[in-house]
């Protein structure tokens, strides 16, 4: 195989090289090796990674060991072919995740392979590696951590990453809302901007660019015995809160979303619920079909 020819195999898998091509370059037989790969990698679905580089990386080990040893045409061929597919499924196998998610008014709880609990909240999703240490965890919506204390872990969220070190925590990353809360031991919290460092019962929330801090005197996220609580969030998160517990879609254009509220509501009654939220607020709520609901002054 001649120097210039050293990435059609990669070319090749990757799809920039036409069969044709390929056919012209290495003959039939050789094809119909290639051919093998192309299919046994097509089964695979690991992270987006440079083919090009690794084949590279394999060609220059290759090229060494041919200073020593010449094999026959045939041997080097499948040789390269084998290595180069054990190198596609092992950064495959390195890289599957586990993915768990949630829908409307559901949770879930997962069990790392450190001891590390996690509880699923409504409407969320949770990833991390299946087959490495899963102490790095990303989540997209709300989760209740209880970490064991064997070293780092972190959450990384759309908003920002969560450091811990054996603790107990829970974290809210939605859109433009980002709350931490620790219940023991400590957690770092790390955006763009920040660097936060929160012991037990403290809390921290940045919402459009606005930050606060304060102290709670609960020892676990409410949400786990069925309470949604908000302490000064502005209305439209709660109404989404209860969108996702419910399942419902609520039409708020007849009031005014981005008024402040404190206080809690139930996961088990829809009636309850609204009452809890629109009593306070002097609102009024109507079902009008079991998936909506209209909120008026």
């Amino acid at each position: 195989m001649s120097d210039k020819n050293t990435y059609y195999l990669a070319d090749w898998i990757s799809g920039k090289l036409p069969d044709e091509a390929l056919k012209s370059i290495v003959g039939d037989a050789e094809y119909e090796t290639y051919l093998k790969i192309r299919k046994a990698t097509a089964q695979m679905t690991a992270p987006e990674f440079d083919i090009a580089e690794k084949y590279q990386m394999l060609q220059e080990q290759i090229q060494a060991s041919k200073i020593h040893k010449t094999p026959a045409k045939r041997t080097w061929v499948y040789a390269v072919a084998a290595a180069f597919l054990m190198l596609l499924g092992g950064t495959y196998y390195l890289n599957v995740q586990s993915n768990f998610q949630t829908a409307s008014g559901q949770t879930n709880h997962l069990a790392l392979n450190d001891g590390t609990r996690i509880e699923m909240n409504a409407k969320s999703k949770v990833s991390y590696p299946k087959y490495r240490s899963q102490r790095t965890v990303t989540l997209d919506g709300e989760a209740y951590f209880e970490v064991t204390k064997k070293g780092g872990f972190q959450v990384t969220t759309p908003n920002g990453i969560v450091k811990v070190l054996g603790t107990k925590f829970n974290v809210i990353s939605r859109a433009d809302f980002f709350e931490v809360t620790c219940y023991e031991g400590k957690v770092r919290v790390e955006t763009n901007t920040e660097n936060i460092l929160l012991t037990p019962g403290k809390a921290w929330r940045k919402i459009h660019n606005q930050t606060d801090m304060w102290k709670t005197s609960e020892n676990k996220a409410t949400w786990l015995n069925g309470v949604s609580s908000f302490r000064s969030v502005p209305l439209s998160y709660v109404l989404k809160s209860l969108e996702n517990q419910y399942g419902i879609s609520i039409d708020a254009k007849k009031i005014d979303a981005s008024r402040i509220f404190t206080g809690s509501f139930t996961h088990e009654s829809l009636h309850t619920a609204l009452q809890s939220v629109c009593v306070p607020l002097q609102l009024r709520y109507q079902i009008v079909s079991k998936n909506k609901v209209i909120l008026s002054q």
